[in-house]
């Protein structure tokens, strides 16, 4: 089997549209895990997350040959697994509130013999504190401006491959990002100021 990892989007896609199913799973294994992110930010589910990111794939090869080859490749692959992961959002019942961070949690890395210039303990467990905070309030956003949150700051997608993926207008992505933004603060203000950290 040919090393595929050095290929472009636009290679792979070629090479898929020609027959090679190799090259598809190249393009699987570079997106894998930002798409079962997406999916699990937006399910709260790594089962539902694990099908979703199944389906988006299933989705993706069916539709390879309407991709336009002068678009940008993840926007669009990500819009796929966006619709996937809200479909099945609004077809299914609330679940509760996700709680468990720990999966997503490093250890620390200590050094004991070596002065450290870093957060002291106790700074450290209030960063975590205020990381789950945070990271609890973004699962709590409506979906409308919780999607568009994730895609910019968990992925790193710009407001036009936003607005592309989500099928808005680029002006309507960035009055979400901003409410979304008002919200956190709203929400994790009184937690901030009562625990004395820096506003």
């Amino acid at each position: 089997m040919w090393d595929l990892t050095g290929q472009s989007d636009q290679d792979l896609i070629s090479r898929t549209l020609a027959g090679d199913l190799s090259a598809f799973d190249a393009l699987v294994l570079r997106y894998e895990r930002p798409i079962y992110n997406v999916a699990y930010r937006i399910l709260f589910s790594r089962q539902d997350a694990e099908d979703a990111s199944v389906e988006a794939f299933v989705r993706l090869h069916a539709a390879l040959g309407s991709f336009r080859s002068d678009a940008p490749f993840l926007p669009w692959l990500l819009k796929i697994t966006t619709n996937v992961a809200l479909n099945m959002l609004r077809s299914r019942r609330p679940a509760p509130l996700r709680l468990d961070q720990s999966t997503e949690m490093e250890e620390d890395s200590v050094t004991p013999d070596l002065p450290d210039p870093g957060p002291s303990p106790e700074e450290q467990v209030m960063g975590r504190i205020a990381l789950a905070d945070l990271e609890r309030e973004i699962d709590n956003l409506p979906e409308a401006y919780r999607v568009p949150f994730i895609l910019m700051y968990l992925e790193g997608l710009e407001c036009k491959d936003i607005a592309e993926a989500l099928g808005l207008s680029v002006g309507a992505v960035k009055t979400r990002l901003c409410r979304a933004r008002e919200m956190l603060r709203e929400r994790l203000a009184p937690r901030v100021n009562s625990t004395g950290m820096a506003r």
